[in-house]
């Protein structure tokens, strides 16, 4: 092979394999957040989905069944549901950059607050019904 064709072809081959890798990559964040949807959405997950980015049925099944990956803006739409934090834990998990420690501390002392106070009016009413 003559050597400019044996450079087009490598060169045709890496492009290839780079954009192989770059959608096996996107596959592989759709698989995660889909996982989080189900978990999240179990009986309903296409509903919530359809509501959620205005996709079609069609798409929704591509992205349920991994054959084509979310776009950025329906990621974006998908975060900006009551499924937003676990989807983002799970796409998350494993990295541990400090914004993220702290944004999870922050969670975590949010949500320990707010049980502590849900506590503090169940111990009130409780309580009241003792001294009636």
């Amino acid at each position: 092979m003559p050597k400019a064709y044996s450079t087009v072809a490598s060169a045709s081959n890496s492009a290839a394999a780079r954009s192989c890798s770059r959608n096996e990559a996107g596959l592989q964040t759709n698989s995660v957040v889909m996982r989080a949807v189900q978990a999240f959405w179990p009986t309903k997950t296409m509903i919530e989905l359809r509501e959620a980015t205005q996709a079609s049925d069609r798409m929704i099944q591509y992205w349920l069944a991994n054959k084509y990956s979310l776009s950025a803006a329906d990621l974006a739409k998908l975060l900006r549901t009551e499924a937003g934090l676990v989807i983002l834990e799970n796409l998350m998990a494993g990295s541990r950059p400090t914004w993220w420690k702290r944004f999870k501390r922050s969670s975590q002392l949010a949500a320990l607050r707010a049980a502590q106070e849900a506590q503090r009016r169940q111990i009130e009413q409780l309580e009241l019904e003792f001294n009636e």
